[in-house]
């Protein structure tokens, strides 16, 4: 049983060794095909320097190859280096469509709660710096084509709701899931939080993390969680394209009733999907169907289990150590420029129109 036991560790350990590898590939691509391919872009743009159209669809299609790019670079890596070994817990995304009953309340109430997380955490960068603009308002009107629209849409709800979903919840939630349910929808949340290295998203992707990964768990469905992430990031789009086309205060009135709009049917989703979680309490597994789905551990993992404290300890392999370090160092030397700007501006508030 002791031998058993250690065999365990040194197996959770290994898996959380490779996912921090491919989390650190998957990142440190992002980084360096911005520095790569920010030339080539800057080359392009000097065709039409005065066409802002051109500007915006060559700046979205440039977001989004380094995305695709980089997540095959991280996400190939960890698929490959995750098959290295005699490891019988490895499970593999599930792509099959399954019919969840719930899917339309499950998206609108998880989009909603993204959405006051949001807001809580524009709230506290806020509170960090009063004297900083934190928003991505733009001041001034203007027309957005469609093949902006189009290009927009792909790089900023398509192309992460695809890949984002399928690296953390598909590939690595998955192989962290027979050590632990809990743990598994903890930590790659935490991991996609601290992926995208800014402070002003930390908060609340980390919490769309932990709803997208209970969602994944119970549903085995990763093509919903495409759809909630898609629909959330699409939204965010329109969000930009209602503050494009409009001037600041026309925009704020749109933006403040699509939020009570999405406020309201998100607490009817939850209270739905709360009736619906009691009713179905009283029901065997059999009768739930898809939605009560589990993940279940290996027999000889089930014999003896990782305790709580080793998995924290093992969680912190090096590689996902060196992961941490990296994104709090940036994330904290971010928080600190804009605290102190925000004295500076504090103290001199015309500085920026002066400059």
């Amino acid at each position: 049983m002791e031998l058993l036991k250690e065999k365990n560790d040194k197996s959770f350990f290994l898996v959380c060794l490779k996912i921090g590898i491919g989390v650190l590939i998957y990142r440190g691509g992002i980084d360096l095909l911005s520095y790569l391919i920010l030339p080539l872009a800057s080359l392009m743009t000097g065709i039409a320097p005065d066409n802002a159209a051109i500007l915006n669809s060559i700046t979205y299609l440039y977001t989004a190859i380094v995305s695709v790019v980089a997540f095959l670079m991280g996400a190939v890596t960890l698929w490959i280096i995750l098959r290295i070994g005699k490891r019988k817990n490895y499970q593999p995304t599930k792509w099959k469509p399954t019919f969840v009953p719930m899917a339309p309340f499950l998206i609108i109430s998880t989009v909603a709660l993204n959405f006051a997380m949001a807001e809580i955490n524009a709230m506290l960068m806020a509170l960090l710096s009063p004297n900083v603009n934190m928003s991505l308002e733009l001041t001034t009107a203007g027309d957005i084509s469609i093949l902006e629209i189009a290009l927009l849409l792909i790089s900023t709800a398509v192309i992460p709701g695809i890949v984002e979903e399928i690296m953390f919840r598909g590939i690595i939630l998955t192989n962290l899931s027979p050590y632990g349910k809990g743990m598994a929808i903890v930590t790659s949340a935490l991991l996609f939080g601290l992926m995208h290295m800014n402070p002003s998203q930390f908060f609340y992707t980390t919490v769309m993390g932990l709803a997208l990964g209970y969602i994944y768990v119970k549903t085995k469905s990763i093509w919903l969680c495409i759809i909630i992430h898609f629909t959330n990031n699409a939204l965010g789009v329109i969000q930009q394209i209602i503050y494009q086309c409009n001037t600041t205060e026309k925009a704020n009135v749109y933006m403040s009733i699509m939020m009570v709009v999405v406020a309201l049917l998100g607490m009817v989703s939850i209270g739905v999907l709360l009736i619906a979680r009691a009713v179905n309490r009283r029901k065997s597994p059999e009768e739930i169907g898809s939605f009560g789905r589990i993940y279940e551990p290996a027999l000889s993992y089930e014999a003896s289990p990782v305790t709580r404290a080793k998995k924290m300890l093992n969680f912190f392999s090096p590689s996902i150590s060196l992961f941490t370090v990296i994104v709090f160092s940036s994330m904290l030397t971010t928080i600190a420029a804009t605290f102190f700007l925000g004295i500076i501006l504090g103290i001199m508030p015309d500085l920026l129109t002066t400059v």
